[in-house]
């Protein structure tokens, strides 16, 4: 996702709503006139999907390697430099309000949340 927006790409998207999978795409579907790729715009859940995305905490998230969530904390954090830095981790661990770069860092996370 964070390259597809980097490079300014195209992106698909699929949404499950009320039962349904909905589509949202750049491209015509196989055999798909305008009308019906217009009428599948129409009836994508953009509301939901917002609703959705803006509750997201990314740097709550989790990763299969731990090197992996700091390299994206870091990432995250936009200060460049070095992307295997713990100490950004261990800052959320430790979850001390009164650290001015835990605060500085949830500021950061926050703008790439949204």
């Amino acid at each position: 996702l964070f390259r597809t927006i980097k490079t300014r790409s195209v992106l698909d998207m699929t949404a499950y709503h009320k039962g349904k999978v909905h589509l949202i795409s750049h491209r015509d579907l196989p055999n798909e006139v305008p009308y019906e790729k217009n009428r599948r715009a129409r009836r994508f859940p953009f509301e939901e999907v917002c609703r959705n995305f803006l509750n997201i905490e990314l740097y709550k998230g989790e990763a299969s390697q731990e090197i992996d969530k700091v390299r994206i904390l870091n990432v995250m954090r936009n200060k460049g430099g070095n992307l295997d830095d713990y100490t950004v981790l261990d800052r959320i661990k430790s979850a001390d309000s009164s650290d001015p770069l835990l605060v500085e860092d949830l500021v950061q996370f926050s703008k790439s949340d949204s």
